[in-house]
């Protein structure tokens, strides 16, 4: 039988969460409303049903939590068909168009690294395209099927949402992107050829869009949560067992790959430090000679590892990360002075006034905590 247990501290919580993911018994502190809550804020939820239904301790579980979870797996498993088929659908029109396309992320790894699509939560479809011009024609390639771009962010940004919108509400969103990673920093470390000549196709979709290989996967989700870090948005589960399944998947080959494209993109210490991350909550096993070798590499890196939380530090080098200084003043201007798109996509639909009021609160926020 389960014991009875007090209310956990978040980061027993977070822990225990992490290890139920894995096999383990659930604390009962954590089988109620509120356990519900956690794990549907980290994005585990499906994985932790499925996870407990294997487990000899389903039937000890409070009848309420068992419902709540079934529900909302019902809600999750519902919502991936959706987002599926509207994949198939953009998909086919890219295909048409000419445009080679690809899939990032959960959506993508939920077709081949997860054992059913569900149990890998995503919020959007990521989308990467070969160069600026490709992802502007993917725009009007889209239009037909109900999907209205945002305005363009400009050249220094990276990124462009797309939404389907019913009855005023958005029903689905695609990110189209014209770089691996949203950054300046980042932005140049893997060209679209290259990720391309080592992609995988994924099932039922055409040639014409594919998944990042297993390597390449696993560096996008470390620099995902590097970018993550440097903005301030808390770690979550998902994030971090992608890269636990992930590290499960490649063979020594594939860590000396590893190991050689961080170093040659300067990203060693991103890399290691998710990988502890990842360790600290999932006790995943990292090769102990890849692990040296990317504290070698971090140790001579221009990037400063151990400030990834440092706001303006980050910032800094992202500034210097523009080419040129005629850009790097529109970029500094972009951050500063956002379009409404922009302050939209990060607050919500506001009055341009109030949504500069907030960011002016954030940047100063920001200054002020250092992050």
């Amino acid at each position: 039988m389960i014991a009875a247990a007090p209310s956990l501290p978040i980061k027993h919580a977070r822990r225990a969460l992490a290890q139920a993911l894995l096999g383990a018994p659930l604390p009962l502190a954590l089988a109620d409303a509120d356990g519900l809550a956690l794990a549907r804020r980290e994005g585990v939820l499906p994985l932790l049903e499925a996870a407990l239904r294997a487990s000899p301790q389903w039937p000890e579980l409070p009848q309420a939590f068992r419902y709540g979870l079934q529900a909302e797996v019902r809600q999750a498993i519902g919502l991936d068909l959706f987002r599926r088929h509207e994949l198939a659908r953009a998909a086919a029109a890219l295909a048409a168009g000419g445009l080679r396309v690809l899939l990032l992320k959960g959506n993508a790894l939920g077709l081949w690294l997860y054992p059913q699509p569900h149990l890998r939560v995503t919020r959007d479809i990521d989308l990467l395209f070969a160069s600026r011009a490709e992802a502007d024609r993917a725009v009007d390639l889209l239009s037909p099927l109900g999907y209205e771009a945002e305005p363009d962010p400009g050249r220094l940004f990276f990124e462009r949402k797309s939404t389907l919108r019913v009855d005023g509400r958005s029903r689905c969103e695609l990110d189209l992107h014209c770089r691996l990673l949203n950054a300046p920093l980042f932005a140049e470390a893997f060209p679209f050829q290259r990720l391309w000549s080592q992609a995988q196709p994924l099932p039922g979709l055409p040639d014409g869009i594919r998944g990042l290989s297993p390597v390449h996967a696993v560096l996008h989700a470390c620099l995902n949560r590097v970018l993550d870090i440097q903005t301030g948005e808390p770690q979550r589960l998902k994030l971090l067992f992608d890269v636990h399944l992930l590290a499960a998947r490649l063979e020594a080959g594939h860590w000396i790959e590893l190991v050689g494209q961080a170093r040659a993109r300067g990203i060693a210490g991103g890399c290691l430090r998710v990988f502890d991350e990842t360790s600290a909550l999932f006790c995943t096993r990292f090769p102990d000679d890849v692990l040296e070798d990317l504290r070698r590499a971090a140790a001579s890196e221009a990037l400063d590892w151990t400030r990834l939380t440092d706001w303006r530090y980050m910032q800094w080098r992202n500034f210097l990360a523009v080419p040129g200084w005629r850009a790097r003043l529109r970029w500094l201007s972009r951050r500063l002075l956002p379009t409404h798109a922009q302050l939209v996509a990060l607050y919500g639909a506001e009055g341009y006034a109030r949504l500069l009021m907030m960011r002016c609160r954030r940047f100063l926020g920001h200054m002020i905590s250092n992050r």
